[in-house]
């Protein structure tokens, strides 16, 4: 070969090289060391990143499903709750007006029999303080 012929085949072969590194350079390649494969490598980090997304907004949906859930559950407790205020409050009511309708109905027979009153008075009240815990009364007199 000719000196001329060693000088074009030098230059050729490295314009070949540097074209090489262009492109890796462009599909994301390293500029050192010979071409591309880096742009699989970057299409791959982005697939893992928009899977990483992906799978993050799917746990926040359920999350928040999760949450609503909950919600909704503690709702239908705190209302049966309270229907169940209500029901006792309706049975003390009606028990707080049998009682009374008891007393009037007691108050009308001491009225008509005015003798036994004193002495059905006497046991219902022992009675009651034997339910109240109150033992048996006796009578005490002072001299």
């Amino acid at each position: 070969m000719t000196e001329q012929s060693e000088r074009f085949q030098i230059t050729v072969t490295q314009e070949y090289h540097n074209v090489g590194k262009t492109e890796a350079t462009l599909r994301g390649g390293s500029r050192r060391g010979g071409g591309g494969g880096g742009g699989k490598k970057v299409e791959r980090e982005k697939e893992e990143e928009e899977e990483e997304e992906e799978e993050e907004e799917e746990e926040e949906e359920e999350e928040e499903e999760e949450e609503e859930e909950e919600e909704e559950e503690e709702e239908e407790e705190e209302e049966e709750e309270e229907e169940e205020e209500e029901e006792e409050e309706e049975e003390e009511e009606e028990e707080e007006e049998e009682e009374e309708e008891e007393e009037e109905e007691e108050e009308e027979e001491d009225r008509r029999n005015p003798k036994f009153v004193r002495q059905g008075r006497e046991e219902e009240k022992l009675e009651e303080g034997k339910k109240r815990g109150g033992g048996e009364w006796t009578e005490i007199t002072i001299m």
